[in-house]
Order: C-alpha cells, then sequence, then structure tokens
C-alpha cells in the first residue's frame, strides 16, 4: 500500500496505484473507510451518480468524503470528460451526506489563463505556440492572485469547487 493508512485507487496502474478498479464498481465492503478523497476525477465519470453511490457505500457511519472538481476548464483527457460542477451540483450527485465545509478553489484568472493557453497552442501550433503560451501565461500570472480575493467575496465566481461531506451516523 502506499501508506499504513491509504489505499489509491485507479483505472489503470501506476506506481503510487494499490489497486485497479473502476469507480463505478468499488471492491471494497460496505463501511470499510473512514474517508474517501477524490481530486479531479468526477469530471472523467460516465455515471458520476453511481460512483458516488458506491463512496457511500464504502464510507463508515461518520466517514468524511472530499471531492473537487473543475466547473470552467478546457476539455482534457478526451474522449474521458464528460461533466463539469457547480456546488449545487456537488450536493445533488451526493445526496444523503451532511455537508461539512465547500467551496470555490480556483477563480476566473486561473481558468482565464488557462483557456488562453490552449488558444494560444490551437493557433499558433509548435514552438510559435509555446511562445504564446509563455506570453499568455506570464502576462495573465499576477492576476491569478486577485483570485482568492474575488472567490471570497462572490462564490458564485469560482471555476472549480471543493466539497467536503459527513456520512450521516445512522440511516436516514
Amino acid at each position: 500500500m502506499s501508506g499504513d493508512h491509504w489505499v489509491n485507487l485507479d483505472i489503470s496502474p501506476h506506481n503510487n496505484v494499490d489497486i485497479i478498479a473502476d469507480g463505478h464498481f468499488l471492491p471494497f465492503k460496505d463501511g470499510s473507510f473512514d474517508a474517501v478523497t477524490s481530486n479531479s476525477v468526477f469530471e472523467h465519470l460516465k455515471d458520476p451518480f453511481r460512483v458516488a453511490a458506491e463512496v457511500k457505500r464504502i464510507l463508515k457511519p461518520g466517514g468524511l468524503v472530499w471531492c473537487d472538481v473543475p466547473f470552467s476548464y478546457p476539455v482534457h483527457g478526451s474522449p474521458h470528460d464528460f461533466f463539469r460542477y457547480t456546488l449545487g451540483g456537488l450536493k445533488s450527485i451526493y445526496a444523503g451526506l451532511e455537508p461539512v465545509d465547500m467551496g470555490p478553489t480556483k477563480g476566473p484568472f486561473a481558468s482565464i489563463a488557462r483557456f488562453g493557453e490552449v488558444a494560444a497552442d490551437t493557433l499558433f501550433p509548435g514552438s510559435l505556440g509555446f511562445a504564446f503560451r509563455w506570453v499568455i501565461a506570464w502576462s495573465l500570472f499576477g492576476f491569478k492572485f486577485l483570485d482568492p480575493y474575488i472567490v471570497r467575496k462572490n462564490p458564485d465566481a469560482g471555476t472549480a469547487f471543493y466539497f467536503l461531506a459527513r456520512k450521516p451516523e445512522t440511516a436516514n
């Protein structure tokens, strides 16, 4: 295992993967885990509701789930990039869990910069595209420091979100 208390699952083998499995059918007993984390995974799932149900199934009562997802981000991992999420979407997927904390993790300038890099790479492939990506990244770099202020003042300006929730101690 990756650590004494962690199990790293992925759909394909990597150096740090303990178990290779599809999240739609988790190979664990009910109530096996104190916590589950998912970082930038749910946008790649064909049936995120099914995976969330599996996560809820394997959580112990009182267990926590942490999920972070993009809302405004270029398509990546194509053709396996299916969804984008709001906080309302995350609450819907994890219905039945008690939200503990949630909010934006990125703001508009982080996304503007990333989309600008993709546009430059598309318009100017090769080394010219690299130069344009570099110019865009550096010209917008300072604006990214405004993102925390912006999303604090207006959480709806978030372009990626986290969701922390707890499985109820008793069934509802």
